[in-house]
């Protein structure tokens, strides 16, 4: 799904880095044959919006597509999505990195930084299911991995269980529990 520019306070804001890309990667896990993964990464409009009250938005606010909520582009969840496209992008170059299956059901990953002089952590949550479609007979099996959020949030989430990525792709693949 491709992304819009939005036009915000007399600024273009690009939205094309969130267009919808592909990873491929390779993972062993223990007592299995090296697997071929191929990610289908797609990015939700909660990257860069927010969630307000009906009667909250205001004039100058841009709606941002929601069939559930009323939603407004947020600038500063904006701002963090260069961010959010490099740490995916690491994520699928390097599927040893540790990931988390919060309470709530979702996976999260997140990076510390310093702002304004005091540590936070930027959380991205994503979903990772097996994709609908698979190859009959290629080497790769395919993943759906829905970025459903990210933003700068001080407060710990809650977390069930820590796992590689690939781990994670592997119980994917194999429809094993991970909770």
């Amino acid at each position: 799904m491709p992304h819009e520019t939005i036009f915000y306070r007399n600024t273009i804001n690009d939205l094309s880095h969130l267009d919808q890309r592909s990873y491929d990667f390779s993972w062993t896990e223990p007592d299995y044959p090296p697997f071929q993964f191929k990610v289908w990464v797609r990015y939700s409009p909660h990257c860069y919006s927010r969630q307000v009250d009906p009667d909250e938005a205001g004039p100058d606010d841009v709606l941002v597509y929601d069939p559930h909520h009323t939603r407004v582009f947020c600038p500063e969840r904006y701002i963090e999505t260069p961010r959010l496209v490099e740490i995916i992008n690491s994520v699928m170059s390097k599927p040893t990195t540790r990931v988390s299956t919060t309470t709530k059901g979702n996976q999260h990953v997140f990076q510390l930084f310093i702002r304004n002089g005091s540590s936070q952590r930027y959380c991205v949550f994503f979903s990772l299911k097996n994709s609908d479609v698979q190859p009959i007979d290629g080497p790769s099996h395919y993943l759906d991995a829905h970025i459903e959020s990210a933003y700068v949030k001080d407060e710990r989430v809650g977390v069930v269980t820590s796992m590689p990525f690939g781990r994670l792709a592997h119980h994917t693949k194999k429809n094993i529990r991970y909770r």
